[in-house]
């Protein structure tokens, strides 16, 4: 009886279903590529990240800046300097390329930072530490630059460049870090006829500026002109290219140059205060045209009484800062007498404007006008006359070479075009021409 109930309750008990044990599901890049429509693995890419045409040209930049880097170590500083302007038309180049053929991605401006660390921190760091920029202080400005460069680029990797509220235009988010390349040019040029102690000095302050303003919370220009970034990058690549070749050649022309624009420093100072007088109606009664009919409303006693004044200071000016500055000049100004190298600056200054004066009051042409015909080269004549003067002046009075105050007369145009934009800027004058 017993044995037929253990039966009967056996017949009657229900197996349980067993669950069979199966491994989880790791997500891997092999478990992610099974396709799961035909249950195919597809072929993947070996690496973290794919690569594509522009990401390899953004890393070519670290090929040329680590040349730089042995240009640097080995006392070739020309040459290093123009690697750096190659890595910058690289890291110009790439965001552009990548924008125009639809290749931009968050991976790209990661890589592009990481890439600046080294063309724009790390290499001119090495660059200034080779070329002498060494001791504690200086240390110190260097480690503060790269730091404050290093947050820069942090900041750029989380936000990217920041467009116009009004229109597309980019623009950055504190001052972009390629300018360091930029100032160490600058500085390495300026070398040239200017103590190197001095150079330092200068460059150290200018260095602690620019970290600050790489985190200042404003935005800055972005360079977007194609001509423009090639003018910048291709002008520095040959630049210091020729200097590396014949370093000696072109030391000695941007020595005439230096001297050239040393020699026109006081006709700034003066013309600049002048424009002072005009402005603020100082000696309103001495304001009577010389001769209106002859030269215009413009050309005045008080032009022909206050410039060769105010031309002495400028003159001075140059005597004082020439110590400084000697073993990249061709001339000195401390055997002449301040005061009559002044006046007879002014004069020349004012005196050679009149035939110009005249010629346009006769074309009927207003003060402060051009004529439609030939207006270009009545441009160049309202900036070249002057120059003309100060030439004449300074071959009077001192034995300055000719061939000298032919180069401050060339380039007298392009620095009497930059000192009226800045007096217009600042409200000192109507026109900026």
């Amino acid at each position: 009886m017993l044995h037929l109930n253990v039966l009967l309750k056996l017949r009657n008990f229900k197996r349980p279903k067993l669950k069979l044990w199966t491994p989880k599901t790791v997500n891997t890049p092999k478990a992610e590529a099974l396709d799961s429509k035909n249950g195919k693995m597809e072929k993947k890419n070996r690496f973290i990240i794919q690569l594509n045409w522009v990401d390899y040209f953004t890393l070519s930049g670290v090929l040329w800046s680590s040349l730089s880097i042995v240009l640097s170590l080995s006392g070739h500083f020309a040459f290093a300097l123009c690697l750096l302007f190659v890595a910058m038309g690289v890291d110009a180049f790439d965001g552009i390329l990548a924008r125009k053929y639809g290749l931009t991605r968050d991976f790209g401006r990661y890589l592009d930072s990481f890439v600046d660390v080294l063309d724009y921190l790390v290499a001119p760091a090495i660059f200034l530490y080779c070329w002498g920029f060494t001791g504690i202080i200086y240390g110190l400005v260097l480690v503060f630059f790269m730091g404050c460069g290093i947050i820069r680029l942090s900041v750029f990797n989380q936000v990217g460049n920041l467009k116009g509220t009004e229109s597309d235009k980019l623009s950055y988010w504190g001052m972009p870090v390629f300018w360091s390349v930029f100032i160490i040019a600058a500085a390495y040029l300026m070398a040239m006829w200017v103590n190197k102690f001095v150079v330092f000095l200068i460059l150290a302050i200018v260095l602690c500026i620019y970290s600050m303003l790489m985190l200042y919370n404003d935005r800055f220009y972005k360079f977007q002109s194609i001509k423009i970034i090639l003018i910048l990058v291709v002008g520095g690549m040959a630049l210091f290219a020729l200097l590396g070749f014949g370093e000696s050649v072109f030391k000695h022309f941007w020595i005439l140059i230096g001297t050239a624009l040393f020699l026109t420093l006081p006709i700034v100072v003066g013309g600049t205060l002048h424009m002072v007088f005009v402005t603020k109606q100082w000696l309103n009664v001495l304001a009577v045209p010389i001769q209106e009919c002859w030269f215009g409303a413009n050309k005045t006693w008080r032009g022909f009484f206050v410039m060769p004044l105010v031309t002495i200071p400028g003159v001075w000016l140059i005597q004082l800062i020439e110590p400084f500055v000697q073993n990249g000049l061709l001339v000195s100004f401390q055997e002449y007498s301040t005061v009559i190298l002044g006046l007879a600056l002014g004069l020349g200054y004012v005196l050679l404007e009149l035939p110009n004066s005249f010629i346009k009051r006769r074309l009927g042409v207003a003060p402060g006008e051009n004529p439609e015909q030939c207006r270009y080269c009545f441009i160049l004549f309202d900036q070249l006359d002057s120059g003309i003067g100060c030439a004449l002046a300074y071959y009077l009075l001192s034995d300055i070479p000719a061939s000298i105050l032919l180069i401050q007369v060339a380039i007298f145009p392009i620095v009497a075009l930059i000192v009226k934009r800045c007096l217009y800027f600042f409200k000192l004058k109507n026109t900026y021409l």
